[in-house]
This record gives structure tokens, sequence and C-alpha cells, in this order.
């Protein structure tokens, strides 16, 4: 790889005043294998330029000495990646800030056992009317469906499992799910750690539309659900290991949901 230079400036997220700034200068360090200084310099100006392949398992096509693989865009999603979480996960922790992987090993106790929830807002709009729910993307999930998912999966398991939440709203739009009982804030400080320590929860109730969202559930391979017409299958995640990923309207849940909701939380609530 060569060397990332991870620093950006964004305006809008200081204009609207969101915690995170998404400069991200501050994330990540050199992997000890990072091509650097004047090789890197060298080789962007002379190299040959590939598209990324179709078949990442393919080695580049030979020729010249030097190639360059760029990979540019979302491309289609996860499809490339289903299947090589484990390996990821590993490759992005070995290039995170300590400080980060610190502050998930403090904020991680308990989360294991609990629900995450991932409530996006920042420049997501605001539905104006239910429909845009299904018909428009990157639209703000109403905190009631949140407060309904949440009390859904805990009538299943039949106890009061513990959720965080993970959320760039401000505190105060948050208090009515606060107010269930055993929902705290997660702080960790940064968006990396927040992605890592949201994969490790039991399930994630998410935001569709939000890649953040996608991230996690696709470290943490764990049930996730998103509100109905916002789709986390549009970033093509594959569930490795069977787990649920879709819709959820928690009047009527997806009976493969509730069996794996069963399954994961039941069992927690006998043992303990």
């Amino acid at each position: 790889m060569l060397s990332t230079r991870w620093w950006q400036l964004v305006v809008g997220p200081a204009l609207r005043r969101e915690r995170d700034w998404r400069t991200y200068h501050n994330l990540f360090v050199r992997a000890s294998d990072d091509i650097r200084g004047l090789t890197k310099w060298r080789i962007e100006r002379s190299a040959a330029r590939l598209p990324e392949p179709e078949d990442l398992e393919v080695p580049a096509p030979g020729g010249k000495d030097d190639q360059l693989v760029v990979f540019k865009g979302m491309g289609k999603g996860f499809v490339k990646l289903n299947g090589h979480h484990q390996l990821l996960r590993r490759e992005i922790e070995a290039i995170t800030h300590p400080r980060w992987l610190e502050q998930v090993r403090r904020a991680g106790d308990g989360m294991p056992q609990a629900v995450a929830l991932h409530i996006r807002r920042g420049d997501f709009a605001i539905p104006r009317t239910p429909e845009e729910m299904i018909t428009r993307g990157g639209v703000q999930t109403p905190l009631s469906w949140f407060i309904d998912s949440l009390a859904l999966v805990r009538r299943r398991a039949g106890w009061r499992v513990p959720a965080f939440v993970f959320s760039d709203a401000p505190p105060a739009e948050l208090e009515p799910l606060l107010a269930s009982g055993e929902v705290r804030i997660a702080h960790t400080g940064s968006a990396i750690a927040d992605i890592l320590l949201m994969s490790t929860a039991r399930l994630l109730i998410g935001s569709g539309g939000s890649t953040f969202s996608g991230w996690a559930a696709f470290l943490g391979q764990m049930p996730v659900v998103t509100h109905v017409g916002q789709n986390l299958n549009w970033y093509h995640l594959e569930p490795v290991s069977g787990q649920f990923i879709g819709t959820l309207d928690p009047a009527q849940p997806d009976p493969l949901f509730i069996d794996q909701v069963d399954a994961l939380l039941r069992a927690r609530s006998a043992s303990s």
C-alpha cells in the first residue's frame, strides 16, 4: 500500500456543528510496510495505473515493473469484500491509533451482550412524509422507530437488554430513547472507535443508507435491522453466518429475525 494521507478538510460537518468534523487526521498510524517518501513519489508519477480488478484474488496482469492499482469510489459496495471481514478487521486495527483501540477496550464492557443503535442525523434529510422513508435515500430514521424496535427486542428477550447509542444527534433529541432505561450514549471520541465498538454488539439496529452502519454490520457479522424502505442490502452485504440483514416493521417483524433474537438474547437471560 502507498502510505495514505488521511487528513481532509470538509466544511459541512463544521457548519452543522457536528461533534465529528471528519478530518481523520488523528485516527490512523502508518502500517509498517507502507510505501512512503521518495519511493511513493516516484511510483505515483511513473507507475502504469491499472483500474481495480473485477476479482481481487487475481494478481494484476504482468508488464512493467511498476504497476499502481487504483481503487476509486465505492464500486459495488461490499461485493468483493464479503467473506474477508476477519482479515479486514485485523488490518484496520493494525493501523488504528492506539489511543482509539484503548477507548474501544475501555468502553466495550458489556457490549458483547448488548444491542447497538446507530442513529444517523448530520447531513441526512428529515423525511417530509412517511412515504419518503420508502422512496428516498439519505433520510433520517424517526427516533420512534428505534424506540419501538428496541422495545420489541426486549420483549422477545424477556429482559431489559442493555443498549448503546451511537449518534451525531444532540443528546436532548435522544432523551425519549434514553428514558427507556439501560440505554446509554457511547462516547469513544472518534469515528473509527465507534465503528469498532459498535461491531462488537450482539445485534445492530441501524440507520438505512448509512455506510457507517454498513461497516459495523460487515465487521461484526451480527443480525442487523433498518427501517422499512431503508435496507443496508443496498451495499450488498452478505450474511456470511446466516444472520438476518434486512428491514424491520416492529408491528410485523420477520420470523427469521425473531428467531435470531430469541437464540442470541434469551440464552443470555437464561445464563444470568
